[in-house]
């Protein structure tokens, strides 16, 4: 067996690290479903691990605002200005003032938000609270769900064990108007940092779990559009060849609609460029994805993109202007990208309440500004 760079460990560390926010992301939104629960709560509320307030805006997100359009036929901004759909993560703080706030802030309301499941536990992605945080916003949501809690098994789901998850997930989609979602079937397939990361070992099962979950979201009354993404700049645990995450875990193209990957200026995994390949865990770049998907005739997604100051470059200007770049490079086969705007002590990426990136948030604000874009 090819022995590999001993970096490859660090590396992987510290993306698990990073990501693995997200495994308390769940839990920390739940806080805010109880908070905002009340009937009489117009669903601005709801803050969680104590961001600061949200100004008053001027910014609004009111439906009449917003339409479905383009090949994938997606809720955006009427008065957006670019091909692609924009949006932001506004950390645990899912709701309209937040959202409303962001795009007043780069003058240019988010046509897409981000959110995810709470995979806990079995019982906890059956019974899904999370749907109901976005019922206010009338753009386009991307929806991660995972395939499996920890220590579920991604071979019961692919074997039908476990379809009543699915077809919750179904229901609540259609109950909370969200049947036109961007669900992300197990989110970065390629991390080893989810309970559902696969692994050469597993690819099969993952292809195949993923297979049947998108075949039931549609059976059930759900109209997603279904995306397969992967961690760029990482490789597939088991295989040393750099594209193997895209090759080796594809589930077909009749049950993928968007093809991506998300990206951090992690100078670790080497995609501080975008073009760039990941220099120590040798997996795809962005640019790699975005062949990958137009040799597949998918649009690509970007559902997170974002600084990082604890294991990155961090107050990098130049990586939003070289991602911008390659946005609009690309535009014609681009769906949509958001950025995420993580406020909190772990790859403090945020550009916005708070700025903990001075000049990279001067940078957004400015590309923003040229496009000439109003609320």
């Amino acid at each position: 067996m090819k022995q590999r760079d001993p970096r490859e460990a660090q590396v992987r560390q510290d993306v698990a690290r990073r990501r693995g926010r997200l495994a308390t992301i769940a839990t920390t939104v739940l806080v805010c479903v109880a908070a905002c629960s009340n009937p009489s709560d117009s669903g601005d509320g709801g803050a969680t691990d104590s961001p600061p307030p949200v100004p008053t805006t001027t910014a609004t997100l009111t439906p009449s605002h917003y339409a479905s359009t383009g090949p994938l036929d997606l809720p955006r901004f009427a008065g957006s200005k670019t091909p692609y759909l924009s949006g932001v993560w506004v950390g645990g703080r899912p709701n309209v003032t937040a959202w409303a706030g962001f795009g007043d802030w780069r003058k240019a309301p988010v046509d897409v938000v981000l959110g995810y499941n709470d995979y806990s536990s079995w019982d906890a992605m059956h019974s899904d609270g999370n749907l109901s945080l976005f019922s206010k916003f009338p753009g386009t949501l991307v929806y991660g769900v995972a395939l499996v809690p920890a220590g579920g098994s991604l071979r019961d789901v692919a074997e039908g064990k476990r379809d009543d998850v699915w077809r919750a997930t179904a229901n609540g989609l259609v109950k909370q108007g969200r049947k036109r979602s961007v669900v992300r079937l197990g989110l970065e397939a390629n991390g080893t940092w989810f309970p559902w990361g696969a692994t050469a070992d597993t690819a099969e099962d993952f292809k195949a779990a993923f297979r049947r979950v998108a075949q039931i979201l549609r059976q059930e009354g759900a109209d997603p559009v279904v995306a397969f993404d992967i961690g760029c700049g990482v490789g597939l645990t088991g295989d040393d060849d750099p594209q193997a995450p895209l090759t080796k875990l594809y589930p077909g193209d009749d049950v993928v609609d968007v093809l991506g990957c998300d990206i951090y200026d992690d100078k670790h995994g080497g995609v501080g460029n975008p073009m760039a390949k990941g220099h120590v865990s040798k997996g795809p770049s962005l640019n790699d994805t975005l062949e990958f998907a137009k040799q597949h005739g998918k649009p690509l997604v970007v559902p997170e993109w974002g600084l990082d100051r604890n294991y990155g470059s961090g107050d990098n200007p130049t990586f939003i202007t070289n991602m911008y770049k390659f946005f609009d490079d690309n535009a014609e086969h681009i769906a949509l990208e958001i950025y995420f705007n993580e406020g909190g002590g772990d790859i403090k990426s945020s550009l916005w309440e708070p700025n903990q990136n001075p000049k990279a948030a001067a940078e957004y604000a400015r590309i923003w500004a040229a496009r000439g874009v109003t609320p």
